[in-house]
């Protein structure tokens, strides 16, 4: 009996695994072999709109593109014409930063990034010309050159500092004549509108003799706080507060100020990171002694070498301080800071002779009355 069921339990197991391995085994489906695309694309400026691009798709092994723009924008081709609305952002170097997106059929991604600038000077091309005098005052005739764009509207804004409060007002034709008070740094901003929409605008500082571009704040400065690299004195009694690099901080409450007799010429040296050509320059007095710590005489020279030769590019003798000069155009009176308006005054004097130089100085030969002080001293090109 027991030697029956043994036999019996040991036909159903063979039966078992003859019906085990008789089964259909299902096929493994390998995973698919990924695609990766290649995202590319030309670009070409629109000769007759420099806000307007086009695209030209260049991507392989892709099914879908997205393309951003940099302002907010998309297309799901990159074969487009693309126009911006506006110059670019002015903290990203007025860069936009276009990115094309390709995926494939397997989900697999390429980026493609190129940054288009659109500078508003690329925009705009600015000129001014004198074209009257008076003793007081000259006519200038601004002029913008809109490069590869149909221009639809101007708007100029001015800011005329010729008074105690100073006199904003604008204009809407392409090439206006204003009215300047000589002797004063204006500012003004032009703001375009092209025919698609797109803006652009510049603001600049101009005087009678043009457009007034500084470049001061581009000097190589290494000593801050006590720079003897710039000058050849030294305010230390008064510290940082009257200091020498507050001459060209860009600060206009700020002063540089020596009150005793000083080791002539007091030297201020200003060095590039490259030769450029220096047009003009800006001298603004203090804020009190009336006329008594001007400089009276003076020189402005370049060189492309801290050690020379040095070259004179303008040399200036007054006969009467610059609160004195500011008397006689006229000014009294105390401006919204309720500073008397004959302080604080910026003077400018374009420069007889050009060229291009990484070094320029300020050599004040001598003062009214020895001490010396002066809010800021700035180059333009």
């Amino acid at each position: 009996m027991n030697r029956s069921l043994k036999s019996i339990a040991l036909l159903f197991c063979l039966g078992a695994m003859i019906s085990s391995c008789s089964r259909k085994v299902e096929a493994v489906v390998p995973d698919a072999q990924p695609i990766f695309p290649l995202a590319d694309f030309t670009v070409k400026p629109d000769a007759l709109d420099g806000f307007t691009f086009k695209f030209t798709n260049a991507s392989t092994k892709f099914t879908k593109l997205e393309m951003r723009f940099g302002d907010d924008s998309l297309s799901t081709s990159a074969d487009v014409s693309h126009t911006y609305v506006n110059t670019g952002d002015p903290a990203k170097q007025f860069k936009y930063t276009i990115d094309l997106k390709a995926i494939s059929s397997t989900g697999d991604i390429s980026h493609k990034y190129l940054d288009i600038p659109i500078y508003p000077d690329s925009i705009i091309q600015l000129s001014t010309a004198r074209i009257a005098t008076t003793s007081k005052t000259g006519t200038v005739k601004f002029t913008a050159k809109v490069k590869a764009a149909n221009v639809k509207s101007y708007l100029w804004t001015f800011t005329d500092n010729r008074s105690t409060s100073p006199v904003i007002f604008t204009r809407t034709e392409a090439s206006p004549e204003v009215e300047l008070f000589i002797g004063s740094f204006n500012q003004f901003t032009v703001k375009i509108v092209t025919d698609k929409g797109s803006t652009a605008s510049l603001t600049r500082s101009v005087t009678v003799d043009g457009i007034a571009t500084d470049i001061t704040a581009s000097y190589i400065n290494n000593s801050p706080l006590y720079p003897a690299a710039i000058t050849t004195v030294e305010n230390t009694a008064q510290g940082v507060n009257e200091g020498a690099s507050k001459l060209v901080d860009g600060n206009l409450t700020t002063k540089f100020g020596y009150y005793s007799a000083f080791p002539q010429p007091l030297i201020v040296t200003l060095q590039f990171p490259a030769p450029v050509v220096v047009k003009s320059y800006g001298i603004m007095n203090g804020n009190d002694s009336q006329s008594s710590r001007d400089p009276k005489q003076w020189a402005i020279e370049g060189s492309n070498s801290k050690d020379g030769p040095w070259i004179e590019l303008d040399n200036i003798t007054l006969t009467k301080g610059f609160y004195d000069m500011g008397t006689d155009l006229g000014l009294s009176g105390n401006g919204p800071s309720g500073i008397d308006i004959r302080y604080r005054k910026w003077w400018y004097y374009p420069l007889k002779t050009t060229g291009a130089y990484t070094f320029y100085r300020w050599r004040v030969i001598s003062t009214f009355a020895s001490a010396f002080q002066i809010t800021e001293l700035a180059f333009f090109k």
